[in-house]
């Protein structure tokens, strides 16, 4: 993983956005319009912008729900790197993915390790 040496600025209304704004201002590159370094406004006008939108979900046996979208959340990440022209060197996982293992049996660990917090504890024991 590159390292930004003297990095250090962490500000950011959203991940993707102030991520993505501050360190293209540490890097000294800047807006061609203004000069100024790159807006997370305009980073998130460049990787989607906002949208609305809303699902619905009506189930069997559940409650219905819906859930009302304000921004763009189809890969606003990827969206917003390729418009930048940002060269991406994608280097996925070597394990193989968890949905193709098979499911736990009652009673048993957790395959995965887990970052221990007081709410997600290291080892799960499948019900």
């Amino acid at each position: 993983m590159p390292v930004l040496a003297d990095y250090n600025s962490f500000i950011g209304t959203h991940w993707e956005t102030g991520s993505i704004a501050n360190t293209l201002a540490h890097r000294g590159v800047t807006a061609p319009h203004t000069g100024q370094p790159y807006s997370e406004a305009l980073l998130m006008g460049v990787g989607g912008g906002a949208v609305m939108g809303y699902f619905s979900f009506a189930y069997e046996g559940y409650d219905p729900q819906a859930r009302i979208l304000t921004r763009n959340t189809f890969d606003p990440w990827d969206a917003l790197l390729s418009r930048l022209g940002v060269v991406q060197h994608v280097q996925p996982c070597p394990r193989p993915p968890l949905a193709s293992a098979p499911p736990l049996t009652p009673g048993a660990r957790c395959p995965w390790p887990c970052c221990p917090t007081p709410w997600n504890p290291s080892v799960i024991t499948a019900p």
